[in-house]
């Protein structure tokens, strides 16, 4: 059918090439003409040259079409998606917030009595029953700092960033000094090296010294010879900083868990 039409058209000599990519044809190269016997070997020869950069540009704009819908079906994906992690977590934020808020007043209560009734009372208790009260008011201690932490987490969700220059190194000595009493009968040697000057929000980051620099006090706490290292970092053209120490550390199978809310490694 396709000759009988050609012919209709007063086509008489036809030379057909393949358009080959790694041996698979994805279309082929036509020359016709009206004239009979008039294409010879060197049109074929030339033809045979035109088809394979031919077939290149042909595969490669096919190939960035694909990528063009790829790239615009994930986007909207991705927009999708982003759109609900946020509404997920605006509604976690906005019950974090509620719940610790209003789980403060009792827990003071509890600490509160709790330490009332050792105080007033404390002599005429057994020693079972001033231990028990005791613990609670340890535990309601422990509620309220855990409460906090919430409080905190919910507002760092909240909270704008306030970009400006900042010392890095002075922050870290800064933040270092706060663990002095609580260090003070320990042997830890600091090793805190020359950091960078960043563009940072400065309230956020001190939050993110004090967790990393706090972790690594703690959990050295078995050694009887601490080191600490706070040193310099540079990743994808961005300055920042790392913390290591010598304490139990982590099985790295669980790394991509380490910055998971509440989890513990």
């Amino acid at each position: 059918p396709i000759f009988e039409t050609l012919i209709a058209e007063g086509i008489r000599s036809l030379l057909s090439v393949p358009l080959l990519i790694e041996g698979e044809a994805i279309g082929e190269l036509n020359i016709a003409t009206a004239a009979p016997g008039s294409l010879d070997t060197e049109h074929r020869e030339i033809a045979l040259e035109v088809a394979t950069p031919l077939a290149a540009a042909i595969q490669q704009a096919r190939l960035r079409e694909e990528l063009a819908r790829h790239t615009v079906d994930l986007e909207r994906r991705v927009g999708e998606r982003t759109a609900e992690l946020q509404e997920a977590n605006a509604e976690l934020e906005s019950f974090s917030y509620s719940v610790s808020h209003d789980l403060r007043a009792p827990i003071r209560h509890v600490g509160g009595f709790a330490q009332l009734l050792l105080e007033e009372h404390g002599a005429t208790l057994s020693e079972g029953a001033r231990r028990y009260a005791e613990r609670i008011r340890d535990g309601a201690h422990e509620l309220a700092r855990l409460v906090a932490d919430l409080l905190r987490l919910a507002r760092v969700g909240r909270q704008d960033l306030d970009r400006r220059r900042t010392d890095l190194t002075a922050l870290v000595e800064d933040v270092r000094t706060q663990f002095g009493a609580e260090t003070a009968t320990r042997d830890i040697e600091w090793q805190v090296e020359p950091l960078p000057m960043v563009h940072a929000d400065p309230a956020l980051l001190r939050l993110a010294v004090n967790n990393l620099l706090s972790n690594a006090v703690k959990f050295t706490g078995r050694r009887d010879h601490a080191t600490i290292r706070v040193y310099p970092v540079e990743a994808n053209g961005q300055s920042g900083f790392a913390v290591a120490d010598n304490g139990v550390g982590f099985g790295m199978a669980h790394a991509d868990r380490l910055f998971g809310v509440f989890e513990r490694l």
